[in-house]
């Protein structure tokens, strides 16, 4: 009997582990999302298909942009700035 005991607490153990594994991939996930922001227009090259925007006093250049009208866009991020993780997209 006392081996059963043990063998269901190492068992009980390992699905607690489980769990927090799983709690903490959700929270990883929830870091990965995506962040909106609205953004003003520098400039929009219709030929070279190309929207210049200001991110955070920062110039950014977001390729293959069709047919855009306006002063303001909409833009989805994650990360920050200027750090490898950083991702902008439309």
């Amino acid at each position: 009997m006392i081996e059963t005991e043990v063998k269901a607490d190492e068992i009980l153990s390992e699905a607690e582990k489980d769990e927090s594994t799983k709690k903490k991939l959700k929270t990883n996930l929830r870091k990965d999302e995506f962040k909106t922001k609205e953004c003003p227009v520098i400039s929009y090259n219709k030929h070279s298909n190309t929207l210049d925007i200001m991110f955070d006093k920062y110039g950014i250049r977001i390729k293959n942009v069709k047919d855009f009208i306006g002063n303001i866009v909409n833009v989805k991020y994650k990360g920050e700035i200027g750090k490898p993780n950083f991702e902008i997209a439309l």
